[in-house]
């Protein structure tokens, strides 16, 4: 079973105030929620598990993005829970439209399973948050108060082995200018042939320079790397790494994150 966590410091208290990078953020409590998934029985589940909590009011609920989005416009709740596959509009289109006309729902993502190219494309159009299907109902419950609080959340088993407690200014530091470069396209989702034709040098270049990117930062692969990529934006941000938009639409799926067997 996947456990999840939040990648930003900080409790929630019973007054409904969070720290949130060194400024406190006030949230209603409790905080008017929004819950879609097609699935009548998820569905139900989630209506369930969140409206026993006390720390939400669920002020609808449906079974497809395009309803979704008149009840987010009308209601304009604190958090809006989706399953990032419906018909009718899916959860992507549905944060495209949140975010483009302003409104003031924070969005958490629910999936069976996303890859780092996904992770990256959501979190930098705007996403505040992703749970799993399998994740524990503390998680979710959690995950969701973080959200409400003005934080992000993201799955344990992506920011597992990207994100330790110690400081990482020395080792983004040691990158030179070239590995950030190669950091950035990769976590913008591009792979190493893109990258190599993006730069104009060889794919095997481009797998050195990753290497060295991985040792450095202290990562194993591109899923990590795009977990650090996202958690560190800020602090990597001055030094021209952050993932800043996906590359093209080809990297963003059209029907939603891929549903898994089971």
């Amino acid at each position: 079973m996947a456990r999840q966590r939040m990648t930003s410091q900080g409790d929630i208290s019973r007054e409904g105030s969070a720290e949130v990078q060194g400024s406190t953020v006030m949230f209603r409590t409790p905080a008017r929620l929004v819950i879609a998934d097609d699935q009548p029985v998820v569905l139900h589940g989630l209506i369930s598990l969140v409206g026993s909590d006390r720390s939400f009011t669920i002020v609808g609920s449906c079974s497809n993005g395009t309803e979704s989005i008149s009840i987010i416009r009308t209601l304009r709740p604190d958090v809006a829970l989706l399953d990032v596959s419906m018909p009718g509009l899916n959860g992507l289109e549905i944060l495209a439209l949140v975010r483009a006309e302003d409104l003031p729902t924070r969005i958490v993502f629910l999936t069976e399973s996303i890859q780092h190219h996904d992770l990256t494309s959501v979190a930098v159009r705007g996403v505040h948050g992703i749970v799993f299907k399998d994740c524990s109902p503390d998680a979710l419950l959690d995950g969701l108060r973080a959200v409400a609080s003005g934080r992000e959340w993201w799955p344990t088993a992506l920011i597992d082995g990207a994100v330790q407690s110690e400081d990482r200014s020395a080792a983004f530091d040691a990158l030179t200018d070239r590995e950030r470069e190669v950091m950035r396209l990769a976590a913008e989702g591009l792979s190493n042939k893109q990258i190599a034709r993006h730069l104009n040098v060889c794919y095997g270049t481009i797998k050195v320079h990753l290497q060295n990117v991985y040792r450095k930062v202290a990562v194993r692969n591109r899923t990590a790397l795009a977990a650090l990529t996202i958690s560190y934006r800020g602090q990597l941000s001055g030094l021209g790494v952050t993932a800043r938009r996906p590359v093209s639409e080809s990297n963003f799926p059209v029907g939603g994150f891929p549903r898994t067997a089971g």
